[in-house]
């Protein structure tokens, strides 16, 4: 399971924002799509075993974006995915993700794991 926030304020650069979205946080929502002063994310992760190197990954996730901390529970996003793992070494994958969030699919080639 991973919990992530970040919070802001003042005059910070857009590209500086807290966003949602990408191959580590809630995985189906494009990067950078949502972006405000603060955000909190919350993801569970299952990991299965499948064969020798080969395995499997469920996960779900709901977050949310706001200028004001306590808008953070306004307009929750989620997503939920299904992923492939090729274990290259201890410790190091190789991942393929597919992930589902608002209407949308995003598809994700990545090595190690999210967390």
């Amino acid at each position: 399971m991973a919990n992530a926030g970040q919070f802001s304020q003042g005059d910070t650069p857009w590209n500086m924002l807290p966003d949602l979205g990408g191959s580590s946080a809630l995985r189906g929502i494009h990067k950078g799509q949502y972006r405000a002063e603060n955000m909190a994310m919350a993801q569970v992760e299952y990991r299965l075993p499948v064969f020798q190197r080969y395995g499997m990954v469920f996960w779900g996730g709901a977050g949310s974006v706001a200028d004001d901390v306590s808008d953070l529970t306004d307009d929750l996003l989620t997503s939920v995915g299904t992923g492939f793992r090729f274990r290259v070494k201890d410790r190091i994958n190789l991942r393929f993700d597919v992930g589902y969030a608002e209407g949308d699919t995003n598809f994700y080639l990545n090595v190690n794991e999210v967390f």
